[in-house]
């Protein structure tokens, strides 16, 4: 089946990261500062697994090579960002898009990359009555300056392009300080300073110990009523666990509530299950840079993206309840791919509560479960009428199948 791949960064966006290296269109895979980028890219890469594997992060290579890192690693992440907001966005009651004025807060920014996403997703969606926004108000933090400098060059240059509505009043803030110290967030943002967005984007992994605790507390008493706390994390069975211990204590410590990915909040069905681990995969137009690098690496972000995230609110609603006309607890999560055998499809599904897996014989595909051969890893789902078995549950001809 065919994955939809128009997620794809601005041309404008795609220009500004090149012009960072000096590279000029038509780019040729032959030329030394292509070649030289890859081996850039590389030395990145081994970088973030060996700081993945607790390992401290050699802070003066990333500085170093910050410029590369633009260019190869924003886009693909920034880009996860978007069916997040999606998904986000189709919850009726939601008002964050339909605000006047809104603040937005990127936690270990780098070079601005969910900022940018941001701002991606806004003129990717710009439509006349899409957003009522009159103000936004940006800032950016991280413990870098050179994160920090090129941060701000890339989203001030953004911002003056004018692929925005020109009626909307920026401002912008950058400062410098790390999610792992409590004192940054004191003295950066006093008691009275909500957020209507905050983004925690690829930099869970720091937390630890006493460090976790003052970031919950940093969420809960920053971010406004009507706010969302977004967390993204690199989707890697590694860091898996680290975020689901995390999401634990969020529900439990504080008072936010889990919106997504879980479509009801319990104890995950996952947890000391070291097999299988929550992540979703979005499928997306590479730019010919990263393409090009990738055919030297071997690389293969053409392939898709993995990711896990987190949505945190101050509402009392999960992602299940913007299907009011469902049972919550019948609302599932597609949360593998669509597994194909000889005679039958099979797929895991999750409420937030259990993880069942399913199975339709492809004798028995009808009109009332044609859906099951159009599932998407992230569909939230229903079904009814199934059948029990030992091992999973069995979609027959009369049993309902559909796509929410």
């Amino acid at each position: 089946m065919k994955q939809d791949i128009s997620l794809k960064i601005s041309s404008f966006l795609e220009k500004t990261l090149l012009d960072l290296l000096g590279i000029n269109n038509p780019i040729s895979i032959k030329s030394k500062k292509i070649k030289s980028l890859a081996d850039e890219v590389r030395t990145l890469s081994d970088e973030y697994i060996f700081s993945n594997n607790n390992n401290r992060i050699n802070e003066s290579i990333i500085s170093r090579l910050i410029k590369t890192y633009a260019v190869y690693f924003m886009p693909s992440n920034l880009i996860k960002l978007h069916p997040i907001l999606d998904e986000i966005r189709r919850d009726k009651d939601c008002t964050l898009f339909k605000k006047k004025s809104l603040s937005l807060l990127d936690l270990g920014c780098g070079p601005g990359t969910f900022t940018v996403g941001f701002l991606e997703y806004l003129s990717k969606n710009c439509l006349p009555d899409s957003f009522d926004f009159e103000s936004v108000k940006l800032t950016c933090m991280d413990r870098s300056k050179e994160n920090l400098s090129l941060a701000q060059k890339i989203i001030n240059e953004y911002l003056n392009h004018g692929l925005l509505s020109k009626n909307i009043r920026w401002k912008t803030s950058f400062v410098k300080g790390t999610i792992t110290a409590s004192s940054s967030f004191e003295a950066l943002f006093p008691k009275n300073t909500l957020f209507d967005i905050i983004i925690a984007g690829n930099v869970i992994t720091e937390l630890q110990g006493k460090n976790i605790k003052p970031f919950m507390s940093f969420l809960e008493n920053h971010l406004s009523p009507d706010g969302t706390a977004v967390i993204i994390d690199p989707g890697t069975k590694a860091s898996s666990k680290h975020l689901l211990s995390l999401r634990n204590r969020i529900l439990s410590e504080t008072g936010l509530n889990l919106y997504s990915p879980c479509p009801n909040t319990a104890a995950c069905s996952l947890t000391d299950k070291g097999k299988n681990w929550c992540h979703e995969k979005v499928f997306w137009e590479p730019p010919d840079i990263i393409n090009m690098i990738d055919r030297i690496t071997g690389f293969s972000k053409e392939k898709g993206l993995k990711y896990s995230y987190l949505v945190f609110n101050k509402k009392n609603i999960c992602l299940s309840g913007i299907f009011p006309e469902i049972p919550h607890e019948k609302v599932f999560r597609v949360v593998s791919y669509l597994i194909k055998n000889k005679g039958e499809e099979r797929v895991y599904v999750c409420s937030g509560r259990k993880r069942l897996l399913l199975r339709r014989l492809n004798k028995n595909c009808s009109g009332k479960n044609i859906d099951f051969g159009n599932i998407l890893r992230g569909n939230c789902v229903f079904f009814d009428n199934f059948q029990t078995r030992n091992d999973f549950l069995e979609i027959t001809r009369e049993s309902i199948f559909k796509i929410l």
